[in-house]
């Protein structure tokens, strides 16, 4: 079963870097999402680091290490609204890098991002580049959504549906009364309709945390596989 990183000791993990565990990094955010959470992306990534890990090594994959939750992050196009933090670009980005740097010199070679916000893909992206060029540390990035084929708008029926399965009530948005970020920092406004999207109906906008997770684990699986491959 996955471990809790923060509840091991120092010896614990220097043995379980050395047998080749995965440490797996939950990312979200703190950013407005209507009538929800605020914390709705890192609370999604969170319990879907958990699922898709235990999934995973089920699977025959490695021993994974749920690393504590990284809730700021870059969400400057909602700050105009009371609630979110965002954290500077530069400030996001050295923080993915120091948690990889001090990931390798405990003799890791490998780290799983679970991303939960659409917002952290590129800066992941291009950290992701920079932390393999100098660090030989090689990092997967999973944005859960794309790992599951979904296109989803800023707090969705996707993002209601996973909500409302882990807090064990219905979470509705209602992003109805809010309108386009005052700072105007999106390059494209996402639709708010992801049954236009994907002409998808019913049950099928109600993805649950099992669902998505399978799909995580199978592309951690084939990122690790193929990884392998490359160091044969």
């Amino acid at each position: 079963m996955p471990l809790d990183y923060k509840m091991l000791s120092t010896r614990e993990v220097g043995a379980l870097a050395r047998s080749g565990a995965l440490p797996v990094l939950p990312v979200g955010s703190l950013e407005q999402h209507c009538n929800a959470p605020l914390g709705a992306d890192g609370i999604i990534a969170e319990r879907l680091a958990w699922i898709s890990c235990s999934i995973l090594e089920g699977k025959g994959g490695p021993q994974c290490l749920i690393l504590p939750t990284l809730w700021y992050s870059y969400s400057p196009e909602w700050t105009a609204y009371e609630g979110t933090i965002s954290l500077s670009l530069e400030v996001f980005t050295s923080s993915i890098y120091n948690v990889a740097q001090s990931l390798r010199k405990a003799g890791f070679k490998k780290l799983t991002v679970i991303n939960g916000h659409g917002g952290n893909t590129t800066p992941l992206e291009a950290i992701s580049r920079e932390i393999s060029a100098k660090l030989g540390l090689d990092v997967i990035i999973v944005d859960y959504w794309r790992s599951a084929g979904i296109k989803m708008g800023h707090c969705d029926t996707i993002e209601e549906a996973l909500l409302s399965e882990i807090l064990g009530k219905n979470v509705m948005c209602g992003c109805d009364e809010y309108h386009e970020p005052i700072t105007r920092a999106r390059l494209l406004r996402v639709p708010q309709s992801p049954e236009k999207l994907l002409g998808l109906k019913g049950d099928q906008m109600r993805p649950t945390l099992k669902s998505v997770a399978e799909s995580i684990a199978d592309a951690i699986l084939e990122a690790l596989n193929y990884h392998r491959g490359l160091s044969l």
